[in-house]
């Protein structure tokens, strides 16, 4: 369900997507794998992290009013409140593992994104938490780091569908190593460049 609200610098989005209604579980989190379709076509913010990783195919996606072209081995994370959308050719060439998480499930004291930016528990999030115009808007990966984050979204997909015991611990703890991966491989990109 889209929500249509007004958040702070964002008064020309009219699709604001609020975590309690996206996040229907017990926890504030979903990971998903998308084949030969996906969401997110128009222009729309949220107020939860996205991450997005092309596992086949390409997409291009939008972020201020920039197109990006993302092919296998690309990731996004997308910060709360940016404006952004993707676009396929060929949906029937495309698979998109994608997770999307709310503050609370990384550290249950936390509420909000914004508001904690600067708290050293999120220093593995530090490189996207910024402003609309300083984002990233792919991080491409080596091989080995492909591998691993395949890994790890078939894990975290595979605890979020079977949510046996302890899953939700899991889940975090696989979610912690995807967020250090790709903030690791951020970092290498922009010292190589």
């Amino acid at each position: 369900m889209m929500v249509i609200y007004m958040h702070k610098g964002h008064a020309n989005i009219k699709n604001f997507i609020r975590s309690e209604n996206n996040f229907k579980g017990s926890i504030p989190f979903k990971v998903y794998k998308m084949e030969s379709w996906f969401s997110g076509e128009t222009y729309h913010s949220h107020e939860y992290m996205q991450i997005w990783y092309v596992y086949k195919g390409v997409v291009f996606h939008w972020i201020n009013g920039t197109c990006h072209e993302m092919a296998k081995g690309d990731v996004f994370v997308v910060p709360p409140y940016v404006i952004h959308r993707i676009s396929a050719r060929d949906l029937d060439d495309v698979i998109i593992m994608g997770c999307e998480f709310s503050a609370r499930f990384i550290n249950s004291q936390f509420d909000d994104f914004e508001k904690y930016k600067d708290i050293f528990d999120f220093a593995y999030l530090q490189p996207f938490l910024v402003e609309d115009k300083n984002i990233k808007a792919k991080v491409t990966l080596t091989v080995d780091s492909q591998i691993q984050v395949e890994n790890i979204m078939n894990n975290m997909l595979t605890e979020y569908k079977t949510q046996d015991n302890y899953y939700d611990h899991i889940i975090k703890a696989e979610l912690l190593k995807l967020l250090s991966i790709i903030a690791r491989e951020y970092g290498n990109s922009k010292r190589n460049k």
